[in-house]
């Protein structure tokens, strides 16, 4: 007998700054429109204590949770996927793990445990200095160039082009994301949002002279037309820990996608 098992994959955090705002995704063979429930959670005990200077007021802040609801949608070859938004900035600096699991109180799932996925990543406090854009447009470039492509792109296939003096096979890590989102966060920790994104990996190419080059193709089909930002950076994921290791170059440029 064929039989399939179901799963639900996290992509990888990696290691994020406090205050970031990022898109959690992953795949899943269950079926379109099922419901999962996300949940994430602090994983030591790490507590921060404050007290306002000019008041006297006194904060604790620590055991940070998150969860919301999601539906899955369509993807390609039969894999489906998922997302949610989060922000991170009434978050601490610490270990976390972002679970997702069937939601327990559909019908179909009474008497079962469902099927669920798992994966770790840290949250660590804000580094003021790093990838400040000095004009939100273009941003800065430090040694990795992102080719002029149209102010206004339609939702369609391109490739994205670069050049840098960076390495051939240096793996670059690129993410595309809405310039600004909401995430709204309810008086019972349950927070909702959406938006469409991207990330991925290019791997720069011999070019000529001390010029070398990278692409990325992108499938904006599938993205609502809005502003976007793009970042391309020579950060990499550590194999080991599955943290982020920031790399010193980058290039951000924005961009609208018409409808």
């Amino acid at each position: 007998m064929n039989h399939t098992l179901s799963f639900i994959h996290i992509d990888r955090p990696g290691t994020i700054s406090r205050g970031e705002k990022i898109l959690i995704s992953g795949t899943t063979n269950l079926p379109e429109k099922t419901r999962l429930i996300y949940t994430i959670s602090q994983q030591s005990g790490t507590t921060i204590f404050t007290v306002d200077p000019k008041t006297g007021e006194q904060d604790l802040k620590g055991g940070f949770n998150r969860s919301g609801q999601i539906t899955i949608v369509p993807g390609q070859n039969g894999v489906s996927r998922w997302s949610f938004a989060f922000d991170s900035t009434e978050a601490i600096p610490a270990g976390y793990e972002v679970t997702v699991k069937e939601n327990p109180d559909s019908t179909e799932n009474v008497g079962k445990e469902g099927t669920s996925g798992a994966a770790f990543f840290t949250i660590l406090e804000a580094d003021n200095d790093r990838l400040t854009p000095a004009d939100p447009n273009t941003g800065p470039c430090q040694s990795i160039m992102i080719d002029t492509f149209p102010d206004v792109l339609t939702r369609r296939n391109y490739t994205i082009t670069g050049t840098t003096s960076l390495q051939p096979g240096t793996e670059l890590l690129f993410s595309v994301l809405p310039a600004e989102f909401e995430v709204y966060v309810n008086k019972d920790g349950m927070s909702s949002g959406s938006m469409s994104g991207a990330t991925g990996t290019a791997t720069v190419t011999r070019g000529t002279g001390m010029t070398n080059t990278w692409s990325v193709d992108m499938d904006l089909a599938m993205f609502p037309p809005e502003k976007y930002q793009i970042n391309v950076s020579n950060d990499r994921f550590d194999p080991r820990t599955y943290g982020t290791i920031y790399g010193d170059r980058y290039c951000s440029k924005r961009f609208t996608i018409k409808g």
